[in-house]
């Protein structure tokens, strides 16, 4: 486990702000953590809150452009500033929008998505649609 003395992960996703800011919340509800809302700051930017055993977080999703997201990430677990935490925030956050994305490709591909069945898409698995 690093430690530092100040804890601040950065990571731009090519997403638009909503879809980052809903996966991100996603992935924090996954790992166990309270979401707080965090409200909206001046450019557009939107913050979220989380907590956890003794752990704290801090994001902030800023819009770049039209199609990217830049996050940051502060962390604080106790007294200590850790990074892991947000690795493993960025980590997840990446692969549901990774996910998502491949489910909405299957979706057109499969027409207007209205009659499509899709159960689960995993890498490497053939998705199968009614």
């Amino acid at each position: 486990m690093s430690y530092r003395t100040m804890a601040l992960t950065y990571h731009t996703f090519p997403a638009d702000l909503s879809t980052v800011h809903l996966a991100l919340v996603d992935a924090l509800k996954r790992m166990g953590m309270r979401v707080l809302p965090g409200g909206s700051g001046e450019d557009g930017a939107l913050r979220i809150l989380a907590s956890a055993w003794r752990r704290e977080l801090q994001v902030e999703c800023e819009p770049r452009a039209s199609r990217e997201t830049r996050v940051r990430v502060f962390t604080k677990e106790d007294v200590y500033f850790q990074e892991n935490v947000a690795a493993d925030l960025v980590a997840q956050a990446t692969q549901l929008l990774e996910q998502r994305r491949r489910e909405r490709s299957v979706r057109c591909a499969t027409g207007d998505g209205a009659s499509a069945a899709i159960l689960s898409v995993q890498p490497g698995a053939v998705a199968l649609a009614s």
